[in-house]
C-alpha cells in the first residue's frame, strides 16, 4: 500500500512536477483512508443484506425452511446486477442463506435436520459464519458458533469473521468470537489484521476488546504501517492514546521512514500530534528523504499541527535530502495561511533547493500570488537566481502567471534580467504562449532585441511556435524582423518551416525578406516545401519568394518537395514555374529524388509536368535506375510508361555508393577501369538488391535477362552472388543464360558457390548450369566452395557429379584448397567421395603441408588420423614442420612431432625447422621444438645456426632461450648438488677443502646424474 506520505516523495522534485501533477498527488490522502475505512473493499457480503431486507420466517418443518431459502437465493440472484454477486450467491447453501437473513432458533433447526455442513464453503471460500458475521446477525453467529462452526476460517484473502465483525463495528459479535478463541493475530492480505482496521476506523471500544485479548498493537503491515500510524493518519487521538498505553511504539517507521507523527500531519486534528508529542515523539524525526512531520504538516496545510511543532522545538528551518524545507512546500501549494505563520516563526527565506530555487520561486511558478506577496514582504531576494539562472520574475513568466509578474515588477524586479543562456522573462513567455503576460512585459519596457546565447530572440520563438498574436505584439514594439540566429535562420524561416500561415503573411507585411538564405543557403520557401507545408509556400510565392532559389546542396525547393514527396506543394511550385530540369550537386532531378525514395504521386507530378525520363544523373543513373535500385514497383511501373528506356545501363564507374561489386569479401581492385559505355541496367540494381517483384516487373516489360555490365555481369551473376533466390528465378524464367561468364569467366554458380548460396546452387543445377565451366584461374565452382568453407554447397556439387580431382592454374583442387583453409569439414567430404589424398600443387606441395602452414590443428589431426606421411617434402624439399615452425603453429608443432615428424629435418638449404622458427622469432615454437629435442647447434648450409639466424634478425627473446638451453646442456654438477663455478671444475669450492671431488657429467631433465665420488 503506498501511503499518502508519499507525497512527501514526490515533492523532492518540485521544480520538474506542474502544479497539476502535485493537485492530483494529494489526492492519494483520501485514497488511502478510503483503502481502510470502506466496508465495500473488505465486506461485499454486506451487500446481499442491502439489496433486500427480505428474512426467512420460523418455521416448524425443516422443508419449508429451505424451500424458503432457496426462493429467497432465486430473487436475490435474479435482482442481482453484480455477475460477481451472481456467482458468489449461486454457491450458497440455504444454510448460508439463512446465516444472513434467519433468526437463530430457524439456524438451530437447520443445522441439527438439513445434514447441511455448518462450515460449508462458498466461493471466496466463505462460510455460513462468516457470512453472519458480516451482515450483523449476532444471534446467527452465536448459534452457528455453539453448534461448532470454526471461527477462524477466512476467505482466500485472509478475511477472517473477526475481521468482517470489525469492520461493522460489531463489538458483541466480536466478543463472541473472541470469547470462542478467535485469533488476534490472523493476517489478511498485505498483512492486515482486525487491530489494523479498528484503529483506522477509529472504534475505540473494539481497539481495547482486540488488545485485551491479546492483539499485537506493532504488528504492521506490508508497507510497514503499524495501527498507531493508521489512527493517527485518520485523526482518532482516543484510539491512539490507547495503543500507546498498550505499549504501540510511538516512532516506529515504516518502510518510507514515516514515524506516527509523519502521519499525524494528514489529520486536521493537532490533539493527536500533541498526545504523540506528550509520550515522546521526536519532532525532528527524518524519513528516508529526511522528510520532517513539519514538512508534512505544511504541505498540508495543518497550520495548527505546525504552531504545536514548532512549540515542541522542531526546526523551522529543517532541510530533506533534495534541500526541500516546509516553507518550499507551502508556497509551491499554495497553502497562505502556513507560509505566514512559517514567516512569523523565522523561517529562513533564502535557503535554497537543489534546483538553485527558493520559495519564492516556487510561488512565482505555481502563480500564487498573495503566497509570494508574503514571502517579498518578508524579506525574500527577487533576483535570486537558480542553477540555470531563472529568477522568480522568469518562473512566473515561463507559466503565464501575469498577476505574480505584475508583483516582481512592482517590487524592482530586473525585466531584463537573462539566465546564463542569455533567456530573459519575455523570451520564456512568448516561447510558451502567454499573450497577456508578454503584453505587460512589453508594456513595462521589456527588450524585445535581447537574444539567447544561440541569437534566437523572442520573435524567434513566436515565429517558431506559430503564436501570431504576440508576434504581432513584438513587431509593434520593434522587434527586428530579419534578425539572424546563430544558424542563420530568420523568423520567417521558422515559420515556414512549421506552416504558420498567417505568421508569415504578417512578417512579410513588416517587411519580412522572403529571400533571405539561412547558413545553408534554405530560402523559407525552403523550410516550407521540405515540410509539406502547401499553404505557406503558395504565400511564400506569392509574396516574392524565389522559386528557383538553389540552397548548398544546389536543391531547389521543388527538389526539397519531391525529397519528402511533399506533392501539393510540388504541383503549387510547378504551376509557378519551376523547373523540372534543375539539378542538384549530384545531378539529380527532382523526378530522381522522388523516385529514389518511391513517391508515386509525386512522380506522376513531375511526369505531367514534363520532366526527362531518361535524364542521368552525375553517375549516369536515369529515374528508372533510382527507383529500380530501392525497389519502387509503382514508380518503375510510371516511369515506363512514359517511355524510360528499360535497358539503359549506367555509364559512370563512380557507383559505390549505391552497389559493391565484391570478391572475396572486399571491394574489387583493378589495375585499369574497363571500357565505361555499358554499366548495370535498372534490372542488375533490382536483382543484386533482391528486389524480385521489380526484377519480374521489369523482365515482362522487355527488360533483356543476359545484359552485362562493365565487368560482363548479368543480372543473375549479382542474384547468385547476393542470394537472391527469388530474383534468381524470375531472371532464369525469363531466359537468362545460366552459363554464361563474366569478365573474369565466373558463371553464376561460381558466385553462388563462392557466397555459400545453397538454394541459388539448387535452382542453377534444376536449370542445367554446367559445373565443368572453369573461371580464368581454372577454378569450378566445386573448388571456390572449398576454399571458402561452404559446406552444403560443397555437398551438392558433389552430389550432382563433378570431377573431384581438377586443379586450377596452380595445380590446387578442390581437396587441397579445403585443406589450405582448414575446412576439415569439407576435406574429409571430399575424400570420402573419392577425391586423390595424395594429389599435390605443381610445386608438390602436399594437404598437410598447407593446413600446417595455416595452422589449422583439427585439419592437420585429421589428415595424420588418415596416414599422411608428416615427412614428405615439396620442391625445395621442405616438410609440413618446417611450415608450421615458419608460421609459429605450436599446437600443430606438437601434433606433427607426436605422429613421427622428423625434428631436424632439413630444406635444399640446410634450414631445420629449428631455423625456421628462430629466424621468424617464434620463441614460443623454439622452446617447445628444444623440449621435443631439436638440435641446438645445427648448422645450414651457410654455417649459421639457429642461435645466429635469430640474432641476425634481432630475436632477443628467441636467443636467451636457445642460450638458456645451451647453458642447462652443458654445465657441472658437484656432488653436493651445487653448480660449479666454470665448465673446467668438477667440484665446487666447499667440497674441495672437504678434500672430496667427482666427475662432472650433464644434467638429464633438470636433475643430478653422478657416477663417481671419490675422497682424497
Amino acid at each position: 500500500m503506498k501511503t499518502a506520505l508519499m507525497q512527501c516523495e514526490r515533492s523532492s522534485s518540485l521544480y520538474s512536477q506542474s502544479s497539476l501533477k502535485q493537485e492530483h498527488d494529494s489526492l492519494a490522502t483520501t485514497n488511502i483512508a478510503g483503502h481502510y475505512k470502506d466496508k465495500e473493499d473488505y465486506n461485499i457480503e454486506l451487500s446481499f443484506v442491502e439489496e433486500g431486507n427480505c428474512s426467512i420466517k420460523y418455521h416448524d418443518n425443516i422443508q419449508d425452511i429451505l424451500t424458503e431459502c432457496e426462493e429467497l437465493k432465486r430473487n436475490k440472484m435474479k435482482n442481482c446486477k453484480d455477475e460477481e454477486f451472481r456467482e458468489i450467491l449461486s454457491s450458497f447453501t440455504p444454510l448460508h442463506i439463512a446465516a444472513f437473513t434467519s433468526d437463530a432458533e430457524t439456524i438451530r433447526l437447520m443445522i441439527k435436520q438439513s445434514g447441511i455442513d455448518i462450515n460449508a464453503e462458498a466461493l471466496g471460500p466463505r462460510s455460513p459464519l462468516l457470512l453472519a458475521c458480516a451482515t450483523g446477525n449476532r444471534e446467527a453467529a452465536r448459534v452457528l458458533i455453539e453448534e461448532g462452526a470454526d471461527v477462524n476460517l477466512a476467505r482466500s484473502d485472509g478475511i477472517t469473521p473477526l475481521m468482517l465483525s470489525v469492520l461493522i463495528n460489531a463489538k458483541t459479535t466480536a466478543q463472541v468470537l473472541l470469547d470462542n478463541e478467535a485469533n488476534t493475530s490472523a493476517v489478511a492480505v498485505r498483512g492486515k489484521t482486525a487491530l489494523h482496521f479498528a484503529a483506522a476506523n477509529g472504534f475505540k471500544s473494539i481497539v481495547k476488546l482486540l488488545l485485551n485479548n491479546g492483539a499485537k498493537c506493532n504488528a504492521v503491515l506490508q508497507e510497514g504501517c503499524s495501527s498507531l500510524h493508521l489512527a493517527c493518519m485518520f485523526g482518532h487521538t482516543k484510539t491512539a492514546m490507547l495503543l500507546l498505553k498498550h505499549g504501540a511504539e510511538v516512532d516506529l517507521q515504516d518502510n518510507q521512514g514515516y514515524t506516527s507523527l509523519h502521519y499525524a500531519t494528514h489529520s486536521e486534528n493537532s490533539d493527536v500530534a500533541v498526545k504523540l508529542l506528550e509520550f515522546g515523539a521526536q519532532e525532528n524525526a527524518a524519513d528516508n528523504l529526511n522528510f520532517t512531520p513539519l514538512h508534512l504538516a505544511a504541505q498540508n496545510d495543518h497550520v495548527d499541527v505546525c504552531d504545536v511543532l514548532l512549540e515542541r522545538q522542531a526546526d523551522a528551518n529543517a532541510i530533506s535530502r533534495d534541500r526541500v524545507t516546509a516553507l518550499m512546500l507551502a508556497a509551491f501549494h499554495g497553502n497562505l495561511e502556513t507560509v505566514k505563520f512559517l514567516c512569523g516563526k523565522g523561517s529562513n527565506l533564502q535557503i535554497r533547493h537543489k534546483s538553485g530555487r527558493t520559495a519564492l520561486h516556487f510561488a512565482a511558478q505555481e502563480g500564487h500570488y498573495a503566497v509570494a506577496k508574503v514571502l517579498l514582504d518578508s524579506g525574500s531576494y527577487l533576483h535570486s537566481c537558480d542553477l540555470h539562472g531563472y529568477a522568480p520574475l522568469h518562473k512566473a513568466a515561463q507559466n503565464g502567471h501575469r498577476k505574480v509578474c505584475r508583483l516582481l515588477l512592482d517590487r524592482g524586479a530586473n525585466i531584463d534580467l537573462t539566465n546564463d543562456k542569455d533567456t530573459s522573462a519575455l523570451i520564456v513567455a512568448t516561447n510558451n504562449g502567454h499573450y497577456k503576460t508578454v503584453k505587460l512585459l512589453l508594456d513595462r519596457g521589456a527588450n524585445t532585441q535581447i537574444c539567447q546565447n544561440s541569437g534566437t530572440s523572442s520573435l524567434h520563438f513566436a515565429a517558431e511556435r506559430g503564436h501570431e498574436a504576440i508576434a504581432k505584439l513584438l513587431l509593434v514594439k520593434g522587434a527586428k524582423v530579419n534578425a539572424c540566429d546563430k544558424w542563420g535562420l530568420t523568423p520567417l524561416h521558422r515559420a515556414a518551416k512549421n506552416g504558420h500561415h498567417g505568421i508569415v503573411k504578417l512578417l512579410v507585411s513588416y517587411q519580412g525578406n522572403a529571400n533571405l538564405t539561412d547558413n545553408w543557403d534554405y530560402t523559407p520557401l525552403h523550410r516550407a516545401s521540405e515540410n509539406g507545408h502547401s499553404s505557406t509556400a503558395k504565400l511564400l510565392i506569392q509574396l516574392g519568394s524565389d522559386i528557383h532559389a538553389k540552397d548548398k546542396w544546389n536543391f531547389t525547393p521543388l527538389h526539397r518537395a519531391a525529397s519528402n514527396g511533399n506533392t501539393e506543394v510540388l504541383n503549387i511550385l510547378l504551376t509557378a514555374n519551376a523547373n523540372v530540369g534543375d539539378r542538384d550537386a549530384m545531378g539529380y532531378t527532382a523526378l530522381h529524388r522522388a523516385s529514389e525514395s518511391g513517391f508515386s504521386a509525386t512522380v506522376s507530378s513531375l511526369l505531367t509536368a514534363g520532366c526527362d525520363v531518361n535524364s542521368l544523373d552525375n553517375q549516369g543513373l536515369s529515374p528508372m535506375h533510382r527507383a529500380a535500385l530501392n525497389g519502387h514497383d509503382s514508380v518503375v511501373t510510371l516511369l515506363l510508361a512514359s517511355g524510360s528506356d528499360i535497358n539503359s545501363g549506367v555509364y559512370a564507374q563512380n557507383t559505390s555508393a549505391l552497389f559493391s561489386y565484391k570478391r572475396n569479401g572486399k571491394r574489387l581492385e583493378l589495375d585499369s577501369l574497363p571500357d565505361c559505355n555499358q554499366g548495370p541496367s535498372a534490372l542488375h540494381l533490382a536483382s543484386q538488391n533482391g528486389y524480385y517483384k521489380t526484377v519480374s516487373l521489369l523482365l515482362e516489360n522487355g527488360a533483356n535477362s543476359n545484359a552485362t555490365d562493365f565487368w560482363k555481369s548479368t543480372a543473375l551473376h549479382k542474384a547468385a552472388e547476393d542470394g537472391q533466390v527469388k530474383s534468381a528465378e524470375a531472371l532464369i524464367k525469363y531466359g537468362s543464360d545460366v552459363n554464361l561468364q563474366d569478365k573474369w569467366g565466373y558463371t553464376a554458380a561460381h558466385r553462388s558457390a563462392e557466397n555459400g548460396h545453397v538454394q541459388i546452387m539448387q535452382l542453377l543445377l534444376k536449370h542445367g548450369v554446367d559445373l565443368k565451366l572453369v573461371d580464368q584461374w581454372k577454378c569450378t565452382p566445386l573448388m571456390r566452395a572449398a576454399q571458402y568453407g561452404h559446406y552444403d554447397c560443397a555437398k551438392l556439387i558433389i552430389e550432382s557429379g563433378t570431377n573431384l580431382d581438377e586443379t586450377d592454374r596452380w595445380g590446387f583442387s578442390s581437396y587441397l584448397r579445403a585443406c589450405q583453409n582448414g575446412h576439415t569439414k569439407i576435406a574429409s567430404l571430399l575424400l570420402e567421395s573419392g577425391a586423390n589424398p595424395n594429389q599435390t600443387t605443381q610445386e608438390k606441395t602436399t594437404s598437410l603441408m598447407l593446413a600446417a602452414y595455416g595452422g589449422f590443428r583439427d585439419t592437420v589431426e585429421m589428415l595424420l588420423k588418415r596416414k599422411h606421411n608428416p615427412n614428405a617434402t615439396m620442391d625445395k624439399s621442405l616438410t609440413a614442420l618446417h611450415f608450421a615452425s615458419q608460421k609459429g603453429h605450436e599446437d600443430v608443432i606438437r601434433l606433427l612431432v607426436t605422429h613421427g615428424a622428423d625434428i631436424d629435418a632439413a630444406d635444399k638449404f640446410g634450414y631445420t625447422p629449428l631455423h625456421k622458427a628462430a629466424f621468424h622469432g617464434h620463441e614460443s615454437c623454439v622452446r617447445v621444438l628444444l623440449h621435443m629435442g631439436a638440435k641446438h647447434d645445427t648448422e645450414d648450409k651457410q654455417g649459421f645456426t639457429p642461435l645466429l639466424r635469430a640474432s641476425q634478425n634481432h630475436h632477443k627473446d628467441v636467443e636467451k632461450t636457445i642460450i638458456e638451453h645451451e647453458t642447462r646442456k652443458t654445465r657441472k654438477v658437484c656432488f653436493c648438488g651445487n653448480v660449479t663455478s666454470n665448465n673446467m671444475e668438477t667440484v665446487c669450492k666447499d667440497c674441495k677443502m672437504m678434500g672430496m671431488y667427482t666427475v662432472a657429467l650433464p644434467l638429464k631433465d633438470g636433475g643430478i646424474d653422478l657416477h663417481k665420488v671419490h675422497m682424497v
